[in-house]
């Protein structure tokens, strides 16, 4: 897991209250979906506070230059969103994901790189957002630093930050952005008939 992330406080404190929320949750041992959701519900109100992406467009093509070869590129196309924190979110993902990319020799389209891009930098942005959390959920026993590692992991790559990626990547400047709402599969008919229905 990356952990060279900007300022973790600062990002939490554009949705202080949701980030707060998602460690209580941690500390609770609420459930896998619960923290999930609460993660993205976090992630997606602090994309907004600071102004998402303008241009994702421009960023995934300097991602694709970077990851050809093309080390110019890291440089001269250097985010300037206007929002000091974003450009630091962004230029460290770019560079991140045009590694990676270059270490597997992968290429991908402008299209592909988009959707890479946002899911590298909501990563960034839930890793810091949990950084203010890290001494308590740890130092209290909730969970070991490996056990932590492997949840922040799980977060990051569940379906909820999979499909709040390609939501932003549809709507750059994050206006509007909302973590999906994830359907609560039915109950089975055998047990639907074995439940009172108070408890329904």
């Amino acid at each position: 897991m990356e952990v060279a992330v900007p300022d973790g406080d600062y990002i939490a404190w554009h949705a202080a209250a949701k980030w707060r929320k998602l460690a209580n949750l941690m500390r609770s041992g609420a459930s896998t979906i619960e923290v999930e959701d609460a993660a993205a519900s976090a992630a997606a109100k602090t994309i907004r506070s600071i102004g998402g992406l303008p241009d994702f467009t421009a960023e995934a093509q300097r991602v694709c230059a970077v990851a050809a070869g093309n080390e110019g590129a890291a440089w001269t196309g250097r985010s300037s969103t206007g929002n000091g924190l974003m450009n630091q979110l962004v230029n460290a993902s770019v560079d991140a994901l045009a590694a990676k990319l270059q270490k597997s020799m992968r290429l991908v389209s402008p299209t592909e790189a988009a959707s890479l891009l946002a899911r590298q930098i909501i990563g960034r942005v839930i890793v810091a957002g949990v950084d203010h959390a890290v001494p308590t959920l740890i130092g209290e026993g909730h969970y070991t630093a490996g056990e932590l590692q492997t949840a922040m992991r799980q977060m990051i790559d569940s379906t909820p930050m999979k499909d709040l990626a390609t939501r932003w990547v549809a709507h750059p400047t994050g206006a509007g952005l909302q973590a999906p709402k994830r359907r609560t599969p039915a109950k089975p008919m055998d047990e639907l008939l074995g439940t009172a229905l108070d408890e329904l």
